[in-house]
């Protein structure tokens, strides 16, 4: 049987694959400075935060979670800073996309997640010279069955 917090992760990813915005999976999520340069470019990564306990319904336990998604994007800006603005506008239009997909869908998995909210946006982070990342922060509040 798989945690929660696995079957959450696994359907993070399962929807960003499917939502097909061409994005490619980072090999560091919690460590983005450890991405090279090439992984970087239009990618994608995810993880799992701290999480407490919410009055729920009886024999389950109730949390509420944070998760988090982050993109990134490669620019190179020459005399002014206008690729880094179009590469952060297709970070927010992709971000957008994301979140309403999770409110919606309830990550696929309506039988374990009951609501995702509480969306938080970090301010855009110069990971590398050329290489900027907004990272999402969402309440995921799941329900697992005591048996």
């Amino acid at each position: 049987m798989s945690s929660n917090q696995t079957l959450i992760l696994n359907a993070i990813e399962a929807r960003i694959t499917a939502l097909s915005l061409g994005r490619t999976k980072l090999k560091y999520s919690y460590d983005l400075e450890k991405n090279g340069k090439r992984s970087e470019n239009n990618a994608y990564g995810y993880g799992v935060g701290g999480g407490e306990g919410v009055p729920g319904t009886l024999k389950a336990v109730t949390m509420d979670q944070e998760f988090f998604v982050v993109l990134t994007e490669n620019y190179e800006n020459r005399s002014n800073d206008n690729k880094e603005v179009i590469e952060l506008k297709g970070i927010y239009d992709d971000m957008e996309v994301i979140y309403q997909d999770f409110v919606s869908s309830k990550l696929g998995i309506n039988s374990t997640v009951l609501l995702v909210s509480n969306i938080s946006l970090d301010e855009p982070e110069k990971i590398s010279e050329n290489t900027i990342a907004v990272k999402a922060r969402f309440t995921v509040r799941h329900r697992q069955p005591l048996t």
